[in-house]
């Protein structure tokens, strides 16, 4: 036994640090969970200028919401704008419902870019490497909630209409209750 001893060491303590990095990541995971919903916008988003003010959202009418709308206008041939479709994203069970836009005027909404417990809505990436094994292709169309050293790929519904999917996925706000 004694004599094995340098090999035991020399096997166990790479098994011991694989065993540690792997808990460290996937631990976190297991006890921190999000807990706020998010609500959010696809397809075309150039025919009606929806904003959020005062925590709930908002239509802005007539040519003055047109003169101070964020939201661009379409460049001469793109295709038609199309209706804006609202989801409503549950964390806990990961996945979306669609909801009517006067429904979505009456939750409560945080714009900010990180919700109250941390975690933000992020893109994918697409692909990368290095020379001369580069990655193709990526997941730069989905998107994923991240924080808390957690990330966690969301499952999204999408009318993809016009426009293809990464550009048609809007976030509007995180929901309070």
């Amino acid at each position: 036994m004694k004599k094995n001893l340098p090999l035991i060491a020399g096997i166990a303590i790479p098994a011991a640090l694989i065993l540690f990095i792997a808990g460290s990541i996937y631990i976190p995971g297991i006890f921190i969970q999000p807990r706020y919903d998010f609500l959010y916008a696809t397809g075309g988003f150039y025919g009606r200028p929806y904003r959020v003010v005062d925590g709930h959202l908002t239509v802005a009418t007539g040519t003055a919401a047109a003169a101070t709308s964020t939201i661009a206008v379409p460049m001469p041939g793109y295709p038609p704008a199309e209706e804006t479709t609202f989801f409503v994203y549950d964390v806990a069970a990961n996945q979306s419902r669609e909801i009517a836009p006067a429904d979505a005027a009456q939750l409560s909404l945080d714009t900010n870019e990180r919700s109250p417990d941390g975690f933000t809505v992020v893109e994918g990436s697409s692909g990368g490497g290095f020379f001369p094994f580069f990655s193709g292709g990526g997941d730069y169309g989905a998107r994923y909630l991240e924080g808390h050293n957690v990330s966690r790929k969301l499952n999204l519904s999408v009318v993809n209409g016009n426009y293809p999917y990464p550009y048609s996925f809007m976030f509007i706000g995180w929901i309070t209750k």
